[in-house]
C-alpha cells in the first residue's frame, strides 16, 4: 500500500513572518509580505487583514474594529499625493524632444549632422513634437522602488512602496512601524467613534418638501391676487 508523503516542512518561507507584541495572545504567522529588489519584507496595511486586526486590536475581523481609525486611509493619501509629486516631476523632464529612435530615419541623419558637407539642401531641424501625456503605468517604474513619507501631525518616518494610487500602501515591515502603527491605532480607538473617511460635498440641494412649499405658497399668492381682482 503506497503512503501518501506528509510533506512536513519547517521554518518561514519567503513573504512570511512571526508577529509577536501588540494586543496578540501568542505569536502569529503573517503571510503575503511584499518583497522589495534587495528582500526587505513589506505588509500590506489592509483593514481585512487578519493578522493586523489581532496585533492592533485583539479582535475579529468580523466586528471591524479598525473602521474606528483612520490611520491606514490617512497614510494611504500621503502616499498617493508624494507619488504624484514624483511623476510629476519625471513628465516635466521628459515632454517636448522626440527620443531619436522614434523619429523617422531622414530626420535622424538630419539630427546627428551626418549628411554630405556640400549638401546643399535645407538644414533640418532635430524632431519636435506635443508633448503627450504618459500614463503612469509607465512612469512609474521610472520611479524608485521606496519613499519615505512622514506621517501628518507626528513624527512617524515611514519607508512605503511606490504603487499606482488604488493599491493599499505597503509599509516596510519592521519593529519601529509596527510599534508606531500600533500607538497610531490605539490613539484613534480610544475616542471609541467610527471614523469615515469624508468626501468633499458641493452645495446641498433642497429637499422636495422645500419646493412642495414653495409651489404651494406660490400658487396661494396667484389665487390671492386673483380674488382681489374679482372683487374689485
Amino acid at each position: 500500500m503506497d503512503r501518501q508523503p506528509a510533506n512536513t516542512d519547517f521554518g518561514l518561507r519567503d513573504g512570511e513572518q512571526i508577529l509577536r507584541g501588540g494586543k496578540l495572545e501568542h505569536p502569529l504567522l503573517i503571510t503575503g509580505l511584499r518583497l522589495a529588489v534587495d528582500g526587505t519584507a513589506f505588509v500590506a496595511l489592509v483593514k481585512e487583514s487578519g493578522p493586523l486586526t489581532s496585533l492592533l486590536t485583539c479582535k475579529s475581523t468580523a466586528k471591524k474594529p479598525l473602521s474606528k481609525t483612520l490611520v491606514f486611509e490617512t497614510l494611504l493619501q500621503t502616499r498617493n499625493v508624494a507619488v504624484e509629486q514624483l511623476l510629476k516631476g519625471v513628465r516635466a523632464g521628459g515632454i517636448g524632444v522626440v527620443p531619436l529612435a522614434d523619429a523617422p530615419a531622414d530626420d535622424q541623419l538630419a539630427a546627428l549632422g551626418l549628411g554630405d558637407d556640400d549638401d546643399s539642401g535645407p538644414q533640418v531641424s532635430p524632431v519636435k513634437k506635443k508633448g503627450r501625456t504618459l500614463s503612469k503605468a509607465v512612469l512609474l517604474p521610472q520611479l524608485p522602488e521606496t519613499i519615505v513619507l512622514d506621517y501628518p501631525g507626528s513624527d512617524w518616518q515611514v519607508e512605503v512602496l511606490c504603487e499606482k494610487a488604488n493599491r493599499s500602501v505597503h509599509v516596510k515591515f519592521t519593529v519601529e512601524n509596527m510599534d508606531a502603527l500600533f500607538a497610531l491605532v490605539a490613539e484613534d480607538l480610544s475616542s471609541g467613534d467610527v471614523k469615515r473617511k469624508r468626501l468633499s460635498q458641493g452645495p446641498t440641494r433642497p429637499s422636495r418638501a422645500h419646493f412642495s412649499q414653495h409651489i404651494i405658497t406660490r400658487c396661494s399668492t396667484q389665487f390671492r391676487n386673483m380674488t382681489q381682482d374679482c372683487v374689485r
